[in-house]
């Protein structure tokens, strides 16, 4: 029997997701994005976090996550 898994309520980019991700490159995973591509980084609750803590960042309910992406350009 697997253990239950917690539905938390996150906002991404501005929009509210439930997402059962308990990490930062869970969330990424379950949104489709590639963790291992390069160009784009991320934020929670407002502070960046280095790709290298991506795996280790924990997601509380609640908590604000932004993806952003270097826009080309001018």
């Amino acid at each position: 029997m697997q253990p239950e898994r917690e539905t938390r309520l996150l906002t991404v980019n501005g929009a509210p997701v439930r997402s059962e991700a308990s990490s930062l490159a869970a969330l990424l995973t379950e949104q489709g994005m590639e963790v291992a591509q390069s160009g784009f980084a991320c934020a929670v609750n407002g502070l960046f976090v280095p790709r290298a803590q991506w795996a280790k960042q924990p997601l509380a309910a609640g908590d604000s996550i932004d993806i952003v992406a270097p826009v080309v350009g001018g």
